[in-house]
């Protein structure tokens, strides 16, 4: 009736606008979940193959259950929000997803929007418009000289022993562990350089 009248002229409104924009037209095939998937086949040799795989990760498991079926042009950034509260959400096993993650849930969202602002997909990146999750400051407690000579002597004999000796001694994180070589070594200076991180 005259609701599906009103929708259709403010559908046709916003398409004659973004065409004066020179904004492709889109259907409402032409969903998230396709653009997700077309982001990630853009970038793919662009990213190390690691960071790629954390894309499609979050992609998959997260953004494209939650938004993939919604239209790109039908995208808002209160459906965004909507989806990073339920996903922030403590779940009945009390369980939720930190706050930092879904924050990267939104950020992955955002380049992808991002992407298809350039290519005149959509006129505006709803996730940037999105109100991130509050994240909670979190109180860093760092070993004294004590606890840290006796977390050394606990994991002497361990097989990932030389892997805490060093992320303790020289403060890195894990990332930057795995990331080094042996040729990142320098016997002669005595030095330890930190030139990738995973």
């Amino acid at each position: 009736g005259l609701e599906q009248i009103r929708e259709n002229l403010l559908d046709l409104k916003e398409a004659t606008g973004e065409a004066e924009q020179g904004i492709r037209p889109t259907t409402d095939r032409d969903t998230v979940a396709t653009l997700l998937t077309t982001w990630l086949e853009s970038i793919r040799l662009n990213v190390r193959p690691s960071t790629w795989a954390q894309y499609e990760s979050y992609t998959r498991v997260h953004l494209i259950p939650s938004l993939g079926a919604i239209p790109i042009r039908k995208l808002s950034p209160e459906a965004v929000e909507e989806m990073m509260n339920k996903k922030a959400a403590p779940k009945p096993d009390g369980a939720g997803l930190s706050p930092r993650t879904v924050s990267h849930m939104r950020a992955i969202l955002r380049d992808a929007l991002n992407h298809a602002v350039k290519r005149s997909v959509v006129s505006r990146n709803v996730a940037a418009l999105a109100k991130p999750p509050r994240t909670a400051r979190v109180e860093v407690r760092v070993l004294d000289g004590k606890a840290a000579k006796a977390f050394l002597a606990a994991v002497a004999d361990h097989p990932m022993g030389p892997l805490y000796t060093v992320a303790l001694v020289y403060g890195l994180r894990l990332g930057e562990c795995l990331g080094l070589r042996w040729s990142d070594i320098d016997e002669q200076a005595r030095t330890l350089s930190v030139r990738q991180a995973y």
